[in-house]
């Protein structure tokens, strides 16, 4: 455990002077099938990926980069130019790579289908399960690149507290009680390391701010939280449509952002611990599918230092005898420091 938290320390957590630790970003981040607003209320599944909640906070500078670059891993900073707001490097050259540090805190919870009426674990559907993560993501990034290292530590089952929670808000808003907890996975230490490379390949501005964006990625990760790859693209059309890893923003950073956006990836799964583990009393467990499929279509607004974003998310089909799509949405609301 000493281990887990030293090398968190010392590859991760920014930078030690002032300017390194200056905050950048914070965010808040549900995902719920029940924001699934295209769809009609009686049609919004409450099972399979039941609901996540994601705390986020992001910093100038990063340790992991520093140790590798020195003095040239210039950390990220807030300052105006020109007239524009936002994320602006320090150097004041908007062609410099720059650096910064995630620190994000997790909680999923996974329910099978007849979670209001079936007390037992069911053979063919996946184990209630739960998740609490708290991962920190180095990021080197230019205006047309993002390179990111991260770690993620967390545990699975009842100290998760997935559970709990669910139960406690179903009671509040008078809705059915999850009747099978009781039998979710067992309590698991969760681990892992992940990599990711972000490119924008094609782009068009209007007077330095972008109106067109398209960006593959690919990620890797490996640990018992889940083992795998990720390849797939993202498409932003507005006004301030830039990366999202420069705040949407070009050359310029506007005060008002608006644009749609439309996504695709292929994921290949080889372990994922909430799929993998079995059941408790009786011990149930699913058959996984390596390749997983996920479209997203949505959209975002920004106004100073206010910003907000919506995406309709369908996976497909996770397990042998799982449906055969999955459907949710991702509300993220937070405030980005220079607005």
């Amino acid at each position: 455990m000493w281990a887990i938290a030293s090398l968190l320390i010392a590859v991760i957590i920014p930078g030690a002077n002032a300017h390194a630790q200056q905050l950048l970003a914070a965010g808040a981040e549900e995902d719920n099938a029940q924001l699934a607003y295209w769809m009609p209320p009686i049609r919004r599944p409450d099972d399979e990926f039941t609901n996540g909640t994601r705390i986020s906070l992001s910093f100038a500078g990063s340790r992991l980069w520093s140790a590798i670059m020195g003095p040239h891993a210039a950390p990220c900073g807030v300052a105006s130019r020109s007239g524009t707001y936002g994320a602006i490097w320090t150097d004041n050259a908007a062609t410099g790579r720059c650096f910064s540090t995630d620190f994000t805190l997790a909680q999923e919870m996974y329910t099978p289908a007849d979670w209001h009426s079936i007390s037992i674990p069911v053979p063919g559907q996946r184990p209630y399960a739960g998740q609490l993560l708290l991962s920190g993501t180095s990021n080197s990034f230019t205006l047309r690149e993002n390179t990111a290292f991260s770690v993620e530590a967390g545990v699975a089952g009842p100290p998760s507290l997935a559970g709990d929670v669910q139960e406690e808000w179903h009671r509040i808003i008078h809705y059915y009680t999850p009747l099978g907890w009781s039998h979710q996975i067992p309590t698991a230490p969760e681990f892992d390391v992940g990599a990711s490379e972000s490119r924008v390949v094609t782009q068009a501005s209007i007077g330095g701010i972008p109106v067109l964006s398209v960006m593959p990625r690919v990620s890797v990760s490996a640990g018992n939280v889940l083992t795998g790859g990720t390849a797939g693209a993202e498409a932003r059309i507005g006004y301030g449509a830039g990366a999202p890893w420069t705040g949407g923003g070009g050359s310029r950073v506007p005060k008002f952002q608006i644009y749609a956006l439309a996504a695709a990836r292929v994921d290949y799964v080889w372990t994922e611990l909430v799929l993998d583990r079995s059941s408790t009393d009786p011990a149930y467990s699913v058959s996984k599918i390596p390749w997983v499929g996920q479209y997203e279509f949505g959209g975002g607004v920004r106004l100073f230092f206010l910003e907000a974003e919506y995406r309709a998310v369908t996976r497909t089909r996770e397990y042998q005898t799982g449906p055969s799509i999955q459907p949710y949405a991702a509300i993220n609301v937070g405030v980005r420091r220079g607005w």
